[in-house]
């Protein structure tokens, strides 16, 4: 990364020649931490933090990750690739999406707190890779997780952070009466190829309100998650999970289905209509924002 100016900057390719991909993002980011620090006035360039070394990804990992197939550019060619000047398509944003939903955020995934953890063991069983060591207290490897977020949703003692997302504080609901007349909408942060027209459904006048929970993975919903939705007046609440074969988490789809069943018949035992809750799969025929304008309309 070079300031070319006082005022502009150089990383990538640009400033390094071809190389991998992860190195690109890496020096954006390094770029952007060094812009940050121009418009805040500082001087001079800090010293660059070389970060921690993660190991190869275990064998038994990399066995249980379900595969999602790579969706080459078909855009017409845009730009010049580095210093090679070979034109590239361009993807159209949906599938830059999706691609970006294939990492596996090495190096973003659980930390347990050891003054909290009980080692109950609950981690370990609920891991899809396997990843927990169990001990005096559960030992999380860094280069096994993936930050799917499941331990951190069962754990009884809230011992478990994961670094992407404010998994210990659960999704942020509004707790004082905002959800009134709003749909609760939880999503998978793997589906997000569907963010897009997720994004144009809330800019609709003529649906009602929608409240978008993130979640790293649909197997790391809770049960309470979704009864705070309807405590806190949410017309209807929707989870949204990834299609079949597009999931990075195995079983995770499914489980989530368990929660949205069992929370119907609660819902319905509270003399809730257990129809303002469902849990929503694009397939290849409907995406994301199709079925949730067909629940919403339901709703009226």
């Amino acid at each position: 990364m070079l300031p070319v100016s006082a005022a502009s900057f150089a990383c990538g390719e640009i400033a390094a020649g071809p190389g991998p991909a992860i190195a690109a993002v890496a020096s954006g980011r390094r770029a952007a931490e060094l812009v940050d620090r121009y418009l805040k006035g500082a001087k001079g360039l800090p010293p660059e933090d070389e970060g921690a070394v993660i190991g190869p990804l275990p064998a038994k990992v990399a066995g249980r990750i379900p595969r999602r197939a790579r969706r080459e550019a078909a855009g017409p060619p845009g730009g010049k690739a580095g210093v090679l000047l070979v034109p590239r398509p361009v993807p159209a944003e949906p599938d830059a999406l999706y691609e970006a939903g294939r990492c596996l955020s090495c190096g973003l995934g659980a930390r347990v707190d050891g003054a909290k953890c009980a080692a109950c063991l609950a981690c370990l069983r609920v891991c899809p890779y396997g990843v927990p060591v169990a001990g005096r207290q559960a030992v999380m490897p860094v280069e096994g997780c993936l930050a799917c977020g499941i331990c951190a949703s069962v754990c009884p003692a809230g011992a478990i952070a994961v670094e992407k997302v404010d998994m210990a504080a659960g999704p942020h609901l509004p707790l004082d009466g905002r959800l009134a007349g709003k749909v609760a909408v939880f999503t998978c942060l793997g589906a997000c190829e569907e963010r897009l027209e997720l994004d144009a459904l809330k800019k609709n006048g003529g649906q009602p309100g929608l409240h978008v929970i993130e979640m790293p993975a649909a197997g790391a919903l809770r049960l309470e998650w979704i009864l705070n939705a309807f405590e806190n007046g949410a017309a209807g609440a929707a989870v949204i999970a990834c299609g079949a074969g597009e999931c990075c988490h195995p079983g995770g789809a499914a489980y989530a289905q368990g929660v949205v069943a069992r929370a119907r018949s609660i819902l319905e035992q509270a003399g809730i209509a257990p129809e303002r809750l469902c849990c929503l799969r694009p397939d290849g025929e409907r995406d994301a924002a199709s079925l949730l304008a067909g629940f919403i309309e339901g709703l009226k």
